[in-house]
């Protein structure tokens, strides 16, 4: 989900962007995945200036970021 949001641009990528605090879910819906984030699990900001907040699921978080480190063809699956 979070390849394909990203290959679409309806998530941006994670630079520029830093973590700013961690706390536990409130249901709001995670940016990457898009469920909701419930209270026994921890909710990862990631803050841009001027003023942008995405939350994610710890596992959500660290796709993100892994995702943004690829280049814009490695983002893309391979064509066959």
């Amino acid at each position: 989900m979070i390849i394909k949001k990203r290959g679409t641009g309806t998530l941006d990528s994670p630079e520029g962007f830093e973590e700013a605090f961690v706390f536990m879910g409130t249901g709001l819906v995670c940016s990457g995945c898009g469920e909701p984030i419930v209270q026994s699990q921890w909710t990862y900001p990631a803050l841009q200036r001027p003023l942008r907040i995405l939350r994610f699921h710890r596992w959500c978080a660290r796709i993100w970021e892994v995702v943004g480190m690829l280049t814009p063809q490695q983002d893309q699956p391979a064509a066959r």
